[in-house]
């Protein structure tokens, strides 16, 4: 992890970084295909009962907040991780530590695979997912009836 990059699970000193950053990209968000779907949903909300939330942050910024949550089945024990970032020049290298953080969470937790939330038009994330070994698993496809 680069040393300009500070990630860890957000303190109460960061609510109100972790607002203005989501005051500033939700507007945009709603916009992207798919943005007003996960905003309804009830995702990208800090301090849900269950979920960790952490943050991805340069010196200067705010720059990732990631909702982290631990789900367990019969069948598995899986992460899901909804991330939500900045347009900044160190988003790509944010993202990346941030899912690694969440990595070592999980394992420590037992879980053995990680999900992560991606909106289709999210190039950032998209790119930076696969250069870390993810795949998409899952298309939600809808349609207005």
């Amino acid at each position: 992890m680069s040393d300009t990059i500070e990630v860890r699970e957000a303190r109460r000193d960061d609510r109100l970084a972790i607002k203005d950053l989501l005051s500033a990209l939700l507007p945009s968000l709603a916009t992207q295909r798919g943005g007003a779907e996960l905003i309804q949903s009830g995702a990208l909300i800090p301090d849900r009962p269950g979920w960790l939330t952490l943050i991805g942050a340069s010196p200067d910024a705010l720059i990732v907040v990631g909702f982290l949550s631990v789900q367990s089945t019969a069948e598995s024990t899986r992460g899901l991780l909804e991330l939500l970032h900045s347009k900044d020049s160190a988003t790509s290298e944010a993202i990346s530590a941030v899912v690694s953080f969440a990595q070592v969470l999980l394992r420590d937790r037992g879980a053995r695979a990680l999900d992560i939330v991606s909106l289709p038009g999210d190039q950032v994330l998209k790119s930076s997912l696969e250069e870390q070994g993810f795949r998409a698993r899952l298309l939600v496809m809808a349609r207005d009836l």
